[in-house]
């Protein structure tokens, strides 16, 4: 950051003799003619993946022991939650507090470009085109009334029989029944075989498939989805143990404040940059353009015990803001995320 300073100092003294620009704060020249920016603060954005996981127990579970020899099945509809990856963002949003105006006729002003949000990205230069992410569909989130059994597999006796039991007595000899014709099929002990590969291939996925219908009854369904929780948070200062949320098995993702879940905390650590506010942001207009020189922070997502996610950054809120003397010709790039000069040129 020293280096690249020194050479912005270096540039414009080979251009003094070319007419510059002032910039205020823009709260002192509201009256005044000129380009409004603003300077970037960072946001975060903690994405959470909760993994709901239902559970729906196969109509047959009570005769699971009796007909099949399994025990460990589903015996009751349940919901329950996984906490998932964690992943940190920092976003830039418009700091209310870093808003300037260059102050000139519009012969004399320069080009400017801007993020959507009003950050300023450069002087000069022609702005690069940043493509907008697709929307993406968020998968249906799994109810136990949406799990269905598939009951195709059983024969017109079991189907059309009164009895549960009999129709589980039924289910468990079909079963057998695919598992011996499987066995017979790989061994090649039937009569017709499949004519090639692929056709035997079919023939054991079909196997298979109906097999697994079939054992559902049984043993129960169970359904993993996926559902992202996002909470955001603007840093102002060191922060420890903040209670960001709260986590249970039996509800996912809670409010801070509902003490039915366990605590997810959050810590920032950061490297405060002690660069001076300059006098001339305080009532004097500058000969150039104030930028960030942005602070260094660790953002650590725990539970307490273990560290779930962490993330280093630059903050523009942790440092300070500096002014780059500058004619009209130069050609400047800021980084839109921190406010930070990326280069100058002639």
């Amino acid at each position: 950051m020293k280096k690249l300073i020194v050479s912005i100092f270096l540039l414009t003294a080979i251009g003094v003799s070319a007419k510059k620009v002032s910039v205020l704060p823009a709260s002192s020249a509201k009256e005044l003619n000129g380009i409004t920016y603003s300077l970037p603060k960072t946001k975060l954005r903690i994405e959470f993946s909760i993994v709901k996981i239902t559970q729906k127990a196969g109509p047959y579970n009570k005769y699971s022991r009796q007909y099949l020899g399994i025990s460990d099945v589903i015996a009751t509809d349940k919901v329950s939650h996984e906490l998932g990856a964690i992943t940190i963002k920092n976003i830039a949003i418009p700091d209310t507090a870093k808003i300037y105006k260059i102050i000139g006729d519009s012969r004399s002003l320069p080009s400017v470009s801007f993020t959507r949000t009003g950050i300023i990205s450069g002087i000069n230069v022609i702005p690069e085109k940043t493509a907008i992410p697709p929307l993406k569909n968020e998968p249906t989130e799994e109810t136990i009334s949406s799990i269905s059994f598939n009951f195709s597999g059983l024969t017109e006796e079991a189907m059309t029989s009164n009895s549960p039991a009999k129709m589980a007595e039924s289910a468990a000899h079909q079963i057998y029944r695919i598992r011996e014709g499987r066995l017979e099929l790989i061994n090649g002990d039937i009569v017709g075989m499949p004519a090639d590969g692929k056709s035997m291939k079919l023939m054991l996925q079909n196997m298979d498939r109906i097999e697994q219908d079939l054992t559902e009854l049984f043993v129960g369904k169970t359904i993993r989805s996926t559902i992202k929780k996002t909470i955001e948070y603007i840093p102002s200062d060191n922060v420890e143990n903040f209670i960001l949320a709260r986590f249970s098995t039996a509800n996912g993702l809670l409010p801070a404040d509902d003490t039915n879940g366990l605590p997810v905390y959050l810590t920032i650590s950061a490297e405060k940059n002690t660069a001076a506010i300059p006098e001339c942001s305080k009532k004097n207009s500058c000969y150039g353009y104030f930028f960030n020189v942005p602070g260094k922070a660790t953002v650590n997502i725990s539970d307490g015990k273990n560290v779930l996610s962490e993330r280093s950054c630059l903050m523009p809120q942790f440092g300070g803001v500096q002014v780059l003397p500058s004619d009209l010709n130069v050609k400047i790039k800021f980084d839109e995320r921190t406010g930070m000069v990326l280069s100058v040129e002639k």
